[in-house]
């Protein structure tokens, strides 16, 4: 534990008070800058030795500010003046929610010349300025309503509160070319597991039926829904009282030698509740190293060779753990014992009902009781932190069929999803005292650390190992992205479908690409959850983010210099990934790339659209050289309560 505070310098605030080091040795803080200009420092020390400390120096250049607007009642399109000082050309401008095109700063740089957005609600607006992660106050100006034409460039875009767009979503004429827009629908609410349908279209529309009710039914591999039982566990014991003084003190267990042998308690059935279900086995220690040791089960069939389980134990110990902790923080060591035990038993092979065998497989889980001192000392509790995973079975004794090579492929991609679940509970729960994150952000961490954990392997040649723990990942966000309509992004009861577990890492990989690794750490070190995480990781708005990335699923890749870098996936081209896939996997892949938009006129455009928490649909509309204008326009049908719809605009040529 290190603990840190500001010394020096007014206004700064930190993102804790106190962190832990991962498995690298390093603990961190975010430092937000106050507003005046100059020196700041942080002092970090020791909590176990508070003498230990270190001093962190940063200094501030002067902040951007804006001390007026000229003229201050403006409408869309005009060009208005900022005055203030410290502007530059990497300066942005929002009106309310909406990012205006900045023109020009003048040699001072106490002037910034603006365009004013369109698709802004009648009356007062507030103007903010953003520079280098900082931001000013805001300024107050008066919109006169009415409403400038989307005239887009190409690769231009714009996002339109739903409320706005009958008033301003309108398309100019184009008497010689023909334009062609990219149209997403989509619901911004931050809260998980809403629905509601709305008729969409262009200027001849016209009501359209329901069809919220005929969204495709639920059917999850049994493995996932485990895992999702797992997660809803987790928000249960999480929102626990915690005892004053929960059981025994535990006695640390400082070393262990391969051959010594101990007892563990396994879950052995689904749901397990009762303490029948967890029946005690005894292990050896089949590998001791400085992160991890594996355990194997006595009463497995086949045993582990040593090699394997030295191999295993060295990915774990020496690449999975330190990949995971970096990007994540530190697990909780609740046993005082410096290491995070894997355990390897058929009672786990024995979970999967043999009628799922050719479906899916639990392969491993972390289990949350393990941790929570609510817990410690019970029948259900091994009071430390556990990994646990099937055991190699050829012949099928106690379960599924599973070979050695099996478990030498499914298991460490399921160790790094597990263990980031293992630090996401410690951190939010045992550090902070929250509530355990969000079920879809979790699972798009956990999505992320199997990426993480294949890149490594990736950057060691293992081009077969980054296979492996990356095809379940592409394979579920082809599957979203297929039929994005029927899948949530935001889902925080129930099970998670694969297709959303999908949208999840895809929006996971796309802010980390827009916001680089660290943003991992800030959202699993935190005791906020779901969007305000997000919010509080980027200093963005999570609707702004939503409409970039649903527009970057389609244009990231796209044969052109005009996509914005904030419509980009910069660790992944997509078109070309799929593509490949599709060439020798057709029948997994049957498209070269899954989202197909045949084109639509927009003068008789009509459809019905429905939005999940964190949804959108993909449009192609196409204008013809002659062709009029045209407004979109977007109407409820039935109850959509809290679903912050908006309609994000892309011009495609």
């Amino acid at each position: 534990e290190v603990r840190w505070r500001i010394v020096a310098g007014t206004g700064a605030l930190l993102s804790d008070t106190v962190t832990v080091s991962d498995g690298l040795g390093e603990a961190q803080v975010w430092l937000t800058l106050g507003p005046t200009e100059g020196e700041y420092q942080v002092q970090a020390e020791l909590v176990a030795a508070p003498s230990q400390t270190v001093r962190l120096l940063a200094l501030a250049a002067a902040p951007v500010r804006v001390t007026s607007v000229t003229p201050s009642t403006f409408s869309a399109g005009q060009f208005i003046t900022l005055q203030g000082s410290g502007f530059s050309d990497s300066t942005t401008v929002r009106f309310d929610a909406t990012e205006a095109e900045v023109v020009g700063v003048s040699a001072t740089k106490q002037a910034l010349g603006v365009i004013v957005p369109a698709c802004l609600a009648p009356g007062t607006v507030q103007i903010v300025a953003s520079q280098g992660g900082g931001s000013t106050p805001p300024v107050p100006g008066t919109f006169e309503g009415g409403s400038a034409m989307i005239d887009l460039a190409v690769g231009e875009y714009l996002t339109v509160p739903a409320g706005r767009v009958e008033d301003c979503a309108a398309f100019p004429a184009q008497p010689t070319d023909t334009a062609e827009y990219l149209v997403l629908p989509q619901s911004a609410t931050p809260i998980p597991d809403r629905i509601g349908d709305f008729t969409f279209g262009g200027t001849g529309l016209t009501p359209a039926p329901s069809r919220a009710a005929a969204a495709g039914s639920l059917s999850l591999p049994f493995a996932v829904r485990f895992h999702d039982w797992l997660r809803e566990l987790e928000a249960e014991v999480a929102g626990g009282a915690q005892p004053a003084d929960a059981g025994p003190e535990l006695t640390p267990v400082l070393s262990v030698q391969v051959g010594d042998t101990r007892k563990f308690k396994v879950c052995s059935s689904v749901t397990c509740s009762t303490p029948e279900e967890f029946p005690e086995v005894t292990a050896e220690a089949r590998y001791v190293g400085t992160h991890a040791v594996i355990y194997e089960d006595a009463a497995t069939s086949a045993r582990l060779p040593n090699a394997d389980a030295e191999e295993l134990g060295r990915l774990f110990d020496e690449d999975l753990y330190e990949v995971a902790t970096r990007a994540f923080g530190a697990e909780s060591d609740v046993d005082r014992n410096g290491v995070t035990l894997i355990l390897l038993t058929p009672q786990v092979n024995g979970l999967t009902p043999s009628t799922e065998c050719s479906r899916s497989i639990i392969t491993g889980f972390f289990f949350p009781p393990d941790l929570d001192p609510a817990f410690r000392g019970s029948k259900f509790s091994n009071d430390g932190e556990v990994f646990y995973a099937l055991a190699p079975d050829p012949a099928g004794a106690d379960g599924c069929q599973t070979s050695l090579e099996f478990v030498r492929r499914k298991v460490p991609s399921t160790f790094i999803h597990e263990l980031q679940h293992m630090i996401s509970y410690n951190q939010h729960v045992l550090l902070r005292s929250g509530s355990r994150e969000q079920l879809w952000l979790n699972e798009a961490m956990s999505h992320m650390a199997e990426e993480l954990g294949g890149r490594q392997l990736l950057d060691q040649g293992d081009t077969v190992g980054f296979s492996r723990f990356l095809i379940g990942n592409v394979a579920n966000a082809y599957g979203y992205l297929r039929d994005p309509t029927q899948y949530r992004l935001l889902a925080d009861t129930g099970l998670l479908r694969l297709e959303e577990r999908g949208a999840a890492w895809l929006f996971m990989r796309w802010v980390t690409d827009q916001y680089g690794e660290p943003v991992l750490r800030r959202l699993s070190e935190s005791a906020e959850v779901g969007a305000t995480n997000i919010e509080r990781a980027t200093g963005g708005t999570f609707a702004n983010h939503l409409a970039e990335w649903l527009a970057a699923n389609y244009v990231s890749d796209l044969d052109s210099t005009t996509v914005p870098a904030r419509l980009q996936y910069t660790s992944w081209s997509f078109r070309r990934t799929f593509g490949g896939l599709y060439e020798d996997l057709p029948e997994s892949f049957p498209l070269p790339f899954p989202i197909t938009l045949p084109p639509a006129n927009p003068s008789d455009f009509t459809t019905t659209v429905t939005l999940r928490s964190g949804s959108g649909e993909y449009y192609r509309l196409v204008q013809a050289p002659g062709a009029a204008g045209f407004t979109l326009q977007m109407q409820p049908i039935g109850p959509t309560v809290q679903l912050a719809p908006q309609v994000t605009v892309y011009r495609l040529r």
